[in-house]
């Protein structure tokens, strides 16, 4: 690379001496032969009559090495390297009388050998609103550059952002030798529909009775809500100490049957996630939580001689459907009679005695007679 500093010098209608006394341009980038006018000023107003020399690296008119410059006009030498281009000028003192002074420029001169380049990254690279990240970036053989349209420190530089949605950092370089550029993206989540939930596994086999472990990953949630489960048979439990798990119990089946686990975002309901379970059959009486008889109602109070219809089920859904139920009555004097439905052994009939009593009927699941729920009728006068 080549640097060029020129001077000037003149006689011609001297000015007054000024505040200032400049060589414009003030740097410049040149290819080996490239010709570059400069051009002095005083007060700010271009001045080329009174220029009484120009240097190149201090000699007159520079040389085949440093390049020659003739009237202000440079001529970059055929190597690299940075040179000093001067011009002498002459202006008038307070006094009077003639002073010479002098003004420089730099002039590098490149080869073509080196290329710019620019890389820029974010850190991290993703952030819910309201959170902020780091930029940076670095650069090689550049003279100038721009992240985003603002000026950026060279060779390297970094700023703290902190969009409210999803921005592209580029970055924008020019060198001696061409230009170099380079983006990176910030993800902001938690903006307007950016709400997304995820589940694992999304897919699994269990047998009847048989447990599995699921876990929601919720992203672009700012309040950090959760999700909600659900599943479409057998027993579907969240996690007490990280809500974004639950432990699904399968269902009793005769058959393989899919049962879809669902875990929805509470902050948006309409964003969820699916799994898919596949049960097959088998024993579901030791599992755990193992099948809940209860009978509905529970306490029904009735007259004499009255009757009342009383349905069996597995609140926790495990047992095979339709599910099968006997039926039994307490040996109490005058405890009435319950009789099945023939076509839904879920659904019996109790029949009150004639005289004022309190019977308990028991529902005892036919495929885990283990398994067994209560109902106490009281028979009123």
């Amino acid at each position: 690379m080549t640097a060029v500093v020129f001077w000037l010098s003149g006689c011609q209608g001297i000015q007054q001496l000024a505040d200032a006394i400049t060589l414009n341009p003030a740097q410049v980038t040149l290819k080996p032969g490239q010709t570059q006018q400069f051009t002095p000023a005083v007060n700010g107003q271009p001045e080329g009559n009174n220029v009484t020399g120009w240097f190149v690296d201090d000699v007159q008119n520079g040389n085949a090495d440093v390049g020659t410059i003739a009237n202000g006009l440079y001529t970059a030498p055929q190597s690299s390297g940075v040179h000093t281009i001067k011009a002498q000028v002459q202006v008038k003192n307070k006094n009077g009388n003639v002073d010479t002074l002098s003004a420089t420029s730099t002039a590098t001169i490149s080869n073509g050998t080196k290329t710019p380049a620019a890389t820029i990254s974010v850190s991290p690279d993703t952030i819910s609103s309201g959170q902020c990240a780091e930029v940076s970036w670095s650069t090689s053989d550049v003279n100038s550059c721009q992240v985003n349209g603002t000026n950026a420190d060279i060779p390297s530089g970094s700023m703290q952002v902190c969009p409210t949605s999803t921005t592209v950092y580029s970055i924008t370089c020019t060198g001696p030798d061409g230009g170099a550029s380079n983006s990176t993206t910030l993800t902001v989540q938690g903006t307007v529909n950016g709400i997304s939930v995820m589940i694992d596994p999304t897919s699994a086999t269990v047998g009847a009775g048989g447990s599995l472990a699921f876990t929601a990953t919720v992203t672009g949630d700012g309040q950090n809500r959760g999700v909600t489960w659900t599943a479409t048979l057998g027993v579907i439990q969240q996690g007490t100490l990280n809500p974004l798990t639950a432990t699904f119990t399968a269902p009793g089946v005769s058959q393989s049957t899919t049962v879809t686990v669902t875990a929805t975002s509470v902050s948006d309901t309409s964003k969820f996630a699916t799994a898919t379970v596949t049960v097959t059959p088998g024993n579901v009486c030791n599992s755990y939580p193992p099948p809940q008889i209860t009978i509905d109602p529970g306490f029904p109070i009735i007259h004499v001689s009255q009757s009342q219809v009383l349905t069996a089920s597995d609140q926790n859904n495990l047992l095979t459907q339709p599910a099968a139920f006997t039926w039994l009555i307490d040996t109490t004097a005058n405890p009435g009679t319950i009789t099945p439905d023939p076509t839904n052994s879920s659904n019996a009939t109790y029949q009150a005695p004639a005289v004022a009593t309190t019977v308990h009927v028991r529902a005892t699941s036919v495929q885990c007679p283990s398994r067994w729920g209560e109902a106490t009728v009281q028979v009123q006068p």
